[in-house]
């Protein structure tokens, strides 16, 4: 259905109406950038283009958008994004401490490890959630692993009357 009117910064008439499916054409054309602005019937007000959440809703194809400089609309992880928004803090990974586990108490420590670098390439890859997760489950592995010993101390100390 073409309800959406699209103007560039300065423009005196608006383009449309154009349907959802046009939009999303000039932009993986790059005829539309990330400085125009829209308005659909029944708004009030103008809105980004990068802010239209129809566009948010439906992921695109891998491979469709690539990011670039030029300010136009960029695809990260099959989600329209605006090029120029900051990324969330790094997580902490852990690897070092999952590495040194793993010296330390053997091969116990391996899943933490891999969490770790998968928490590394996750946020590497624009996944920034996927990222904390992974840094997460790597800090849960890492603190099972710590138990063990402590668990056994206690045993020990349990079974000899400390």
């Amino acid at each position: 259905m073409k309800t959406y009117y699209i103007a560039k910064p300065g423009a005196q008439e608006p383009m449309g109406p154009l349907s959802l499916e046009d939009i999303r054409e000039g932009i993986r054309q790059g005829t539309i950038n990330r400085e125009w602005s829209y308005i659909k019937t029944g708004m009030k007000d103008w809105q980004p283009i990068y802010a239209l959440n129809a566009l948010l809703q439906r992921p695109a194809r891998a491979g469709q958008f690539a990011p670039n400089a030029n300010g136009k609309m960029s695809v990260r992880n099959n989600q329209f994004t605006d090029p120029e928004s900051p990324k969330p803090p790094r997580p902490n990974s852990g690897l070092a401490a999952s590495i040194l586990m793993t010296i330390f108490f053997g091969p116990l420590g391996i899943p933490a490890i891999v969490m770790s670098a998968r928490c590394n390439a996750l946020y590497n890859n624009g996944k920034y959630e996927a990222a904390a997760k992974a840094a997460k489950s790597s800090l849960t592995y890492r603190l099972c692993l710590l138990a063990i010993p402590l668990l056994l101390l206690l045993f020990v100390a349990i079974k000899l009357n400390f």
